[in-house]
C-alpha cells in the first residue's frame, strides 16, 4: 500500500563513537551480543537491508556527562 506523501519513512539506525579501531573490532568480530544478533540477522533475514558505514568524526560540539566524546585519550 502507497504511503501518503505526508509520511515520512526513516529506517532504525544505531551510531556509536569508538576510541581506536581495535575496540570496534573486538566488539563487532568477537564474542559476545552483537556477534549473537549479526549470526540471527544472517540465519533468519531479519532485515531487507544492512549497512555498515565507517565516519570520521570533523567536529564536535557540547558535552556528555561533562566531556567531549568525540576527543580521543
Amino acid at each position: 500500500m502507497p504511503q501518503p506523501a505526508t509520511m515520512l519513512h526513516v529506517d532504525p539506525l544505531t551510531i556509536t563513537i569508538w576510541r581506536d579501531a581495535l575496540s570496534v573490532g573486538r566488539f563487532a568480530y568477537g564474542a559476545g551480543v552483537h556477534k549473537m544478533h549479526i549470526d540471527k540477522q544472517n540465519t533468519h533475514n531479519l532485515a531487507d537491508r544492512t549497512s555498515f558505514t565507517r565516519c570520521k568524526i570533523l567536529r564536535s560540539e557540547g558535552t556528555w556527562h561533562n566531556t567531549n566524546p568525540a576527543k580521543c585519550t
